[in-house]
């Protein structure tokens, strides 16, 4: 059971009523609603003027791997992140600009040490492994999901 909104006089209220209990709307031929939930877009997605502070950190160089972007545009190598008024430019070897995204589209940006990918990775492993020759194939699915954070 969920909770809908009357769309008479928009009190809260049971999916299952056949009538809203405050006036008396007739629920029962209600076809079922459809949510979807999107984060609020700015109508101008610009990114405006590169911010520059040479020696600060308006620009982050590091290098682009698919197993940890979702974004299939970015491909992997050396690139950078460059800061601007409202978003970020992400550009490639030499500062190919690859694409410009504007703050309301990102959803979680993370700079991680290259010794701290490999010290997970190395975890999941060797769990894994544990885990297999203590308790064979499943054991190894088991001891290697442990290791994941």
């Amino acid at each position: 059971m969920a909770l809908i909104s009357c769309p008479e006089c928009k009190k809260q209220i049971s999916s299952q009523a056949k009538s809203c209990p405050n006036c008396g709307y007739p629920l029962d031929n209600l076809e079922k609603s459809l949510q979807i939930t999107r984060p609020e877009l700015s109508s101008d997605l610009s990114i405006g003027k590169q911010v520059v502070n040479w020696g600060g950190d308006a620009a982050i160089k590091g290098y682009f791997d698919s197993q940890f972007n979702t974004d299939r545009s970015i491909p992997d190598g050396v690139g950078s992140l460059l800061l601007f008024k409202n978003g970020i430019k992400v550009t490639g070897k030499f500062y190919t600009p690859l694409i410009d995204i504007h703050f309301s589209q990102i959803v979680n940006i993370a700079v991680v040490q290259k010794d701290k990918i490999l010290d997970t990775n190395n975890s999941v492993l060797a769990r894994a492994a544990v885990g297999t020759i203590l308790l064979g194939p499943l054991g190894g699915v088991i001891g290697g999901m442990s290791g994941i954070g």
